[in-house]
């Protein structure tokens, strides 16, 4: 679960958010969709403390850390492209830092987080760590025409700062499954839960996020799988049914190991 000032460097979120530009995979009229609910089998079933993600698959073989140049990152998600037949917009490393110098990292003046400890801007650094590896993303057209899917690389040197994005990612979900976002005195509510997925990386963690804006809904799923040293995240918009956005995600996660894994 990123943090919308470390998905700068890797989604292009805002540094700034106002009410125009909160994300928008989906919007339905009511309820979240009945196939969205979470089932008892998408319950995490391993310690909240650990960094192990419950979507991980305990026969897969840990790759050796290989770390990618943005060059190679930039193959990889070509090579998803096509073989997946997306159409997407590749953004490389050096754009993406573009990106971030203009974005800027100073927490948004006008929004306010319930409770206080789920406010992701409190981190000046946050955005840091991303910075320190190699990137690139792609966007794409998913099932919701509000907003594109995504597949971003960030690739580093060592798995220190992937042990303590897991770490983060676990506690963030343990206590700030629900929180509450004031932007400009419009009022939205996010709930996340973790799903089960699995996929062909060394370790996956997945999450529905539903936002409620006033007379809105809006669901993603998004996958953050691990490759050796180099972390995918795959967001995908709703499409009305939460397994079958799942099973998406577990494709395009599947598809981008084969790719890296080629390179190699």
């Amino acid at each position: 679960m990123l943090s919308c000032a470390a998905l700068i460097a890797v989604g292009g979120c805002s540094a700034g958010p106002d009410i125009d530009e909160l994300p928008a995979p989906a919007t339905l009229s009511a309820e979240p969709t009945d196939g969205a609910e979470p089932t008892e089998a998408a319950e995490p079933t391993v310690d909240p403390t650990s960094t192990e993600p419950a979507g991980t698959d305990p026969t897969t073989i840990a790759q050796p850390n290989t770390e990618y140049t943005p060059e190679e990152l930039v193959a990889a998600l070509t090579a998803v492209d096509e073989e997946q037949s997306l159409a997407g917009v590749i953004l490389p490393d050096s754009d993406i830092r573009d990106l971030v110098d203009r974005a800027g990292t100073e927490a948004p003046s006008d929004l306010t987080v319930t409770p206080e400890e789920c406010n992701v801007f409190a981190d000046t650094d946050v955005v840091g760590p991303a910075l320190s590896a190699s990137l690139a993303v792609m966007t794409f057209a998913g099932a919701s025409s509000l907003q594109p899917d995504s597949l971003s690389l960030t690739s580093h040197g060592s798995d220190d700062v992937i042990q303590d994005q897991l770490a983060a990612n676990r506690s963030q979900l343990a206590e700030c499954s629900e929180f509450e976002m004031d932007i400009a005195g419009e009022v939205v509510t996010a709930a996340v839960t973790e799903q089960r997925v699995t996929t062909n990386a060394d370790r996956t963690f997945a999450v529905r996020t539903v936002v409620r804006i006033p007379g809105t809904i809006q669901e993603t799923v998004s996958l953050t799988a691990l490759i050796g040293t180099t972390t995918i995240n795959v967001t995908v918009g709703s499409s009305g049914d939460n397994a079958e956005d799942l099973t998406r995600g577990e494709e395009l996660v599947d598809a981008t190991v084969a790719a890296l894994r080629s390179l190699q």
